[in-house]
């Protein structure tokens, strides 16, 4: 640091060209870095032993194995059998007592520094995944490099070879497609790429995790957090160069790809997700671009209210929640519902920068700033590393960086308009690529119909965006409310590329039907009952019994609490707004799970007592779970609102309910949390805290009531329970 500190950047900030000064200011980061650093390999002589191997049991060990080869040797020799069975015996057990000794130590010292403390349960448990460099890929061709260009070959034309297939049938150009893209409708206000200072970098750099891969210009974020104070007025400088002439720096644009296995054989490139590795400097640039276009584009409204994918305030738990009380509403009301599913192949490799470019400029972003996202987007390059092999590098021509930090906006800001579409009787909910579309009508005949019909202008909507549909991952649901409502035979939902009416004749792709579907970490399923839901999550709620039990022997009682929490009851948490008011029945898998996993925590038999089991550990059943959750979520939500304030004044506190035909609708967030709201509050005044206060007193009086009466709270009206 004291060379870097003398360094005259003069040369940088007196620069008025964009990549001049980005490879100025390279050039002198990587003399310093070279000339003080080297790569060095730890042969394994020296490699780092077990912590808790101490010179004494190192001893032993040898002793061990001496004695071990005697044995082999003579093994009629029955003393020096016994001899070294009895040394094996001790030091196994001494191992086992000096591991256990030092994990409980690591666990004690760590227990008030999170990130530590986690770090050392990984250690114990061997949570840590083990991501083998693809070596199977090297092996595709004669040699290596050949295989090597190979794999980068597919990765980067994977989006071209997409979309020249949809070119192909359609007869059209991508320049056309991306002409009638309409942008008279946009926004008045232009999006404007306000200078950066000193102070914004500087916060920047300091926000970067520290264990990030390197781009391939080597600079490790470690590296640049250390170097922060000398480096960025040059950087600074750079950046607000970028931003007025509207170019990206070409240093930056070379993407190191590095193949992430999905599964399947492990010697097919397609079987691999691309992952790019950036320049940390070309991250902070984009950090910078992402604020401010982020800000434009929610001041503004710009974006879709059902599109959930990497926005602020909006998660999985929403867009689920969205789609399955859209779905509970339409079946209410006496409506059949289509849910169709829809996958895309490739969807962030396949996206036409040209179609990109257009909806840009009709979301308000123009003149440089648009020339800027032209920069970034176009005459990018990749290869393809592997442990220390290189391939040469290769132009790519379509799709947004997967693992840059602009990729993920800019992708949703290209699915943005399908929410436009005119679909008769649909909702389209999406987060990010993944999209769901339920159609509605009064029969099945007719939601049929509409379905069909309004698919047929979704699939036109991705032709038209060059996007390409996963045939074997698109599916639909029939969704009723019970086995008897199930729909008659129907005939096969077709995506139509021919003129045939006659549904006998006609050949075109079919969209499979299927009984249950996973969106989003959810399986829902026809009758939305989510059984199937449960008892997947019931046996992943069981395989957290294995990690405790690694855990018990060194950890104390409250780290083993802290893994219950951070596991398990974040596994029972999720969306457990949408399945939680599933049916009494439903439910007994995952009660039994639970209790299994706690009783193994706390040493307890199998037969003890289920309500002390749960007062002792001062957890929550997964039905409390549900309760806490809707009526702190409702707290929330009319806690600063018009309608708590008048209810404040009256005799009654009672929330109004929507309206609700069939006895199927209650059971779902956006009537039953309310309804639970005001059952609770009848028992645990809550009406008036804050919300904080809210969790802490519901925690407190949920742990104080048994089975019975957390039941009768959802199910049915409260009668004879004590109030808190």
């Amino acid at each position: 640091m004291k060379e870097l500190k003398e360094v005259d950047w003069t040369s940088v900030l007196e620069e008025k060209g964009v990549n001049e000064a980005t490879n100025s200011f390279l050039n002198i980061l990587s003399s310093i870095l070279l000339k003080h650093t080297r790569e060095v390999k730890i042969s394994r002589s020296k490699a780092v032993i077990e912590p808790w191997i101490t010179p004494g049991l190192l001893r032993c060990s040898r002793q061990r194995d001496r004695l071990h080869i005697l044995a082999r040797k003579q093994p009629k020799n029955k003393i020096i059998t016994t001899s070294y069975s009895r040394y094996r015996n001790f030091c196994n057990d001494l191992l086992r007592k000096l591991k256990s000794e030092y994990e409980s130590n690591e666990l004690e010292k760590n227990h008030n520094n999170t990130k530590a403390l986690w770090n050392t349960i990984k250690e114990i448990c061997h949570f840590k995944q083990k991501h083998d460099p693809p070596t199977e890929l090297l092996t595709i061709s004669e040699n290596s490099s050949e295989s090597l260009h190979i794999c980068n070959d597919f990765f980067a034309s994977v989006g071209r070879n997409l979309a020249d297939k949809i070119l192909t049938e359609t007869k059209g150009t991508e320049e056309n497609l991306a002409s009638e893209v309409n942008i008279a409708n946009g926004p008045i206000n232009s999006f404007f790429l306000s200078p950066t200072d000193s102070i914004e970098v500087d916060s920047l750099i300091s926000s970067l995790k520290n264990n990030s891969a390197p781009g391939l210009d080597g600079f490790t974020n470690n590296f640049v957090k250390m170097a922060k104070k000398y480096i960025v007025s040059p950087l600074t400088h750079i950046f607000n160069l970028s931003f007025s002439v509207g170019i990206f720096p070409e240093a930056w644009k070379i993407a190191s790809i590095t193949p992430v296995h999905k599964g399947g054989p492990k010697n097919i490139p397609n079987n691999y997700r691309p992952i790019s590795l950036l320049s940390v400097f070309s991250k902070l640039l984009e950090k910078l671009i992402n604020k401010r276009l982020t800000s434009f584009l929610d001041s503004n409204g710009l974006l879709s209210e059902n599109q959930y994918g990497f926005r602020r305030l909006k998660s999985t738990e929403d867009a689920v929640h969205k789609l399955v009380t859209h779905v509970a509403t339409q079946l209410d009301k006496g409506w059949h519902c289509f849910g169709v599913f829809l996958d895309l192949a490739k969807a962030f490799d396949t996206v036409s920068i040209p179609i990109l470019l257009r909806k840009l400029e009709r979301m308000g972003i123009r003149g440089t700033a648009l020339n800027w996202f032209q920069s970034y987007l176009a005459k990018r390059d990749q290869l393809v590393r592997i442990e220390s092999r290189k391939s040469t590098t290769i132009p790519t021509y379509y799709g947004v960086p997967q693992g840059s930090i602009l990729g993920p906006l800019l992708f949703i800001i290209y699915m943005n308009d399908i929410h436009d579409l005119q679909l008769e009787s649909a909702e389209i909910v999406c987060y990010a690529d993944d999209t769901a579309i339920v159609f509605h009508g009064q029969n099945w005949d007719v939601a049929r119909q509409v379905a069909e019909k309004g698919i047929q202008s979704v699939y036109n909507w991705l032709q038209n965006n060059l996007l390409t549909r996963n045939t074997e991952k698109t599916k639909y649901l029939c969704f009723h409310k019970t086995a008897k409502s199930q729909p008659p035979p129907l005939p096969d939902l077709r995506i139509h590329t021919c003129n045939s009416t006659l549904s006998s004749t006609c050949q075109c792709n079919q969209i499979q039907r299927t009984k249950e579907i996973k969106y989003l970490g959810l399986i829902l399923d026809e009758q939305l009952n989510f059984a199937s839901h449960i008892q997947t999550l019931a046996g992943r709620i069981r395989k957290v019994i294995g990690i405790i039990k690694v855990l018990r022997n060194s950890a104390s009682i409250h780290i083993l609490k802290l893994v219950y929490f951070a596991i398990c009851q974040s596994l029972l948490s999720y969306c457990i707004g949408v399945w939680g008011g599933a049916g009494k029945t439903f439910m007994l898998p995952l009660e039994r799970a639970q209790r299994a996993v706690l009783k193994v925590m706390m040493r307890k038999d199998f037969r003890f007592s289920t309500d002390s089991l749960y007062k002792e550990a001062c957890v929550l059943r997964v039905r409390q779970l549900y309760i806490h959750k809707a009526c702190l979520s409702t707290h929330k939500s009319i806690i600063n609102s018009d309608e708590h304030k008048a209810l404040l004044t009256k005799r009654v506190f009672n929330l109004s309910l929507p309206s609700a035909k069939s006895n199927f609708v209650k059971k779902f967030k956006f009537f039953a949390f309310r309804s639970i709201y005001n059952k609770v509050n009848k028992l645990c005044d809550i009406k008036n805290c804050s919300v904080y206060a809210c969790s802490k007193k519901l925690t407190s009086w949920l742990l104080s009531i048994d089975y019975d009466t957390t039941e009768s709270i959802i199910s049915s009206p409260i009668t004879l329970i004590g109030t808190c």
